[in-house]
Order: C-alpha cells, then sequence, then structure tokens
C-alpha cells in the first residue's frame, strides 16, 4: 500500500516532463510516459477519473499505439483517447483489443503529419481512496483558533501516479 500526505489547501503537484525519441518505420509503439496526470477521487464509490496527458510521436498514415494496463484496477471498457491538439491532422481511426495479449488495446491513429502531438488518456480505476484528518488548535485564551485540514491518499490501484494534481469529491456519483 502506498500512501500519500497532502496538505487539503495545497492539492496541486507539478506535472513530469518528458520527451520520448522520434519513432522511424515503427508498426507498433507503447504509449510513452505521462507529461501529467490529475485524479479526481470519488471517495464513496471507490472510483477515480484519471486524466493523462501523453506526447506521441506520429509517423504520417496509420498508427498503431499499443496501452496496457496489466496488474492494474483500470477498467478497460473505459480507456479513451483524443488529441489535445493538431485536431485537424489526426484522427483516432478505432480501438481494438487483441485476443492473444490480454489486459492490451491497441489504437488505430490516422495521422497526416510527423512528429509530436499531445494526447488526453482518460480511464477510470479502483483502489484509490482518502480520508481526511482535522485539528482545531486554542490560544490559552481561546479567544483565536486555527482549524487545519489534512488528507492523506491510499493508493491500492496497481498504478503510480507520481507527481498527480489530486481533487477529492465527497458525496454520491450520478
Amino acid at each position: 500500500m502506498k500512501t500519500l500526505s497532502v496538505l487539503m489547501l495545497g492539492l496541486a503537484a507539478g506535472a513530469v516532463l518528458s520527451a520520448p525519441a522520434v519513432a522511424k518505420n515503427v508498426d507498433l509503439a507503447t504509449v510513452p510516459p505521462r507529461d501529467s496526470v490529475q485524479l479526481t477521487i470519488y471517495n464513496s464509490e471507490d472510483l477515480t477519473l484519471a486524466r493523462e496527458v501523453r506526447s506521441l510521436t506520429l509517423q504520417k498514415g496509420i498508427n498503431r499505439i499499443q496501452y496496457s494496463w496489466a496488474g492494474t484496477l483500470i477498467d478497460p471498457t473505459s480507456v479513451d483517447i483524443r488529441p489535445l491538439e493538431k485536431e485537424a491532422d489526426v484522427e483516432v481511426l478505432d480501438t481494438t483489443f487483441p485476443g492473444d495479449k490480454p489486459q492490451h488495446l491497441i489504437w488505430n491513429i490516422q495521422s497526416k503529419i510527423e512528429g509530436q502531438v499531445k494526447f488526453e488518456v482518460t480511464y477510470f480505476t479502483s483502489g484509490i481512496s482518502w480520508s481526511a484528518d482535522y485539528v482545531l488548535t486554542t490560544n490559552p485564551a481561546e479567544t483565536e483558533m486555527s482549524f487545519d485540514g489534512y488528507v492523506q491518499v491510499y493508493n491500492r490501484s496497481g498504478e503510480d501516479y507520481e507527481n498527480a494534481q489530486v481533487r477529492l469529491v465527497v458525496g454520491v456519483v450520478n
């Protein structure tokens, strides 16, 4: 179990940037590391919405991009990808689930250009929860007080979300 302590008022963390190498004559490529990730944790439902930004290096023509969630609690029916830029030049044609590779999918992406394009990958996962603790402190005369809230996030999803921006939601999901 991984534990992350977060001050309730400062839940946003910085993004880790990476630059994958340019691919030539590649038929199948694996999704590169995240540029950033945002988690919206719905505590009452054991449900988390993950939004990742990844820079894919595309060739002109059809690009086959492989995505794997082996060993995680990611819901494969919820995985989606969309370009965040150059939408007129890039189109996600389809998503296939190869029968010989469980917990994998392949996106076929048509590109009119070569180079890097930012994509958003979204999906639901379970196994991430949070709890809050509050501390109320008064001065000896009890005329002033401070109120601090702390959140602890537990990640049992099987996926690491380093430097994630975190949103916490209380209540029932509609």
